[in-house]
């Protein structure tokens, strides 16, 4: 039997989108899943793993990044194609995690805690509970929803780009089943442009300006 944490990576299928896993040599059946924020390299998240280590010991944990295709998708991509590779990672990796094979590295995971950060782990995250008709498709995420524990929301600081604030507000309205993206985009730009020179006013009158931290954590 193994006395060292072995540590290897799992892929997704969808480029950029590959999960780091610790794995310690006599693991828990309760397993941690960390999906990093937009913009967020594994270096970044990896902190975050290596703190829960700390805290527990026999935790077997594992780390996911996501591409900006994976989160906000461009212009020329609908909010229906973004939500279809959000899907595909997560049945990827719940699939993979959760194999009944005799070697599956995790063991036989009877639990399962998420911390989640901002866009990227929150629009990965919401599936389990607000996409149930397309859940059936994907029985590997019904599992993963059946044995989720807990989850821990977190957040972190970013650049205000306009195209991004307006593709993260129409994902989570009714403008996202707008089968043209483009206009789905230019119908909302307006709206959070508005917003950003309203808050941009109150700063400059309460005399200053922060200036944003990117997605460094």
């Amino acid at each position: 039997m193994s006395t060292s944490t072995k540590t290897f990576t799992i892929s997704t299928g969808i480029s950029g989108a590959d999960a780091i896993c610790e794995v310690p040599p006599n693991p828990s059946s309760t397993l941690l899943l960390l999906v990093g924020w937009f913009g967020s390299k594994p270096k970044h998240v990896k902190k975050f793993q290596s703190l829960h280590r700390k805290m527990d010991g026999n935790t077997p944990t594992v780390s996911l990044t996501l591409p900006r295709s994976s989160v906000f998708g461009s212009f020329t991509t609908s909010s229906a194609a973004v939500q279809e590779e959000q899907l595909r990672v997560l049945n990827s990796l719940s699939s993979q995690i959760l194999s009944p094979s005799t070697d599956n590295p995790f063991g036989t995971v009877t639990s399962v805690k998420w911390h989640v950060f901002s866009n990227g782990g929150c629009f990965l995250i919401r599936h389990l509970y607000s996409d149930e008709e397309r859940l059936p498709s994907y029985p590997s995420i019904v599992k993963m929803k059946q044995i989720t524990h807990s989850v821990i929301y977190d957040s972190a600081p970013c650049y205000p780009y306009m195209h991004l604030a307006a593709r993260a507000l129409t994902m989570g309205s009714g403008l996202s089943k707008t089968p043209n993206s483009l206009i789905e985009n230019f119908l909302i730009l307006p709206v959070v442009a508005v917003a950003f020179f309203l808050k941009a006013g109150v700063e400059l009158l309460l005399g200053g300006k922060e200036s944003p931290e990117g997605s460094k954590r």
